[in-house]
């Protein structure tokens, strides 16, 4: 008798497991964005994955991440935005009311 590999095969569950996410998830990405998911192993309607097909996937996702140059927050030139905290009108008029006349 041969001996045949017997590839694990991955469902919805053991997916979402694998990803720390949920099934519904799982489905959800699956119908908006399948690229976002390893490919699928075609079998009928059911979502299955083989391991020896995500394992590579996720090798190539983590390289190509490394690969981009990561984008570091720069800091607002213009500053907070919206209306001024009564803390913050606060501290304006005490530095107004110390400031001599004239003097900006």
């Amino acid at each position: 008798m041969a001996e045949t590999d017997i590839t694990p095969i991955l469902d919805v569950t053991s997916l979402a497991v694998r990803y720390c996410t949920t099934p519904h998830q799982i489905r959800k990405i699956n119908s908006e964005n399948p690229s976002q998911l390893p490919p699928r192993f075609p079998f009928g309607r059911r979502l299955l994955w083989r391991l020896a097909d995500v394992e590579p996937w996720e090798a190539a996702r983590v390289a190509a991440a490394a690969a981009q140059p990561t984008a570091q927050a720069q800091p607002s030139e213009k500053g907070r935005r919206g209306p001024k905290s009564v803390a913050a009108k606060a501290r304006q008029a005490a530095a107004a009311a110390i400031r001599p006349a004239g003097v900006l």
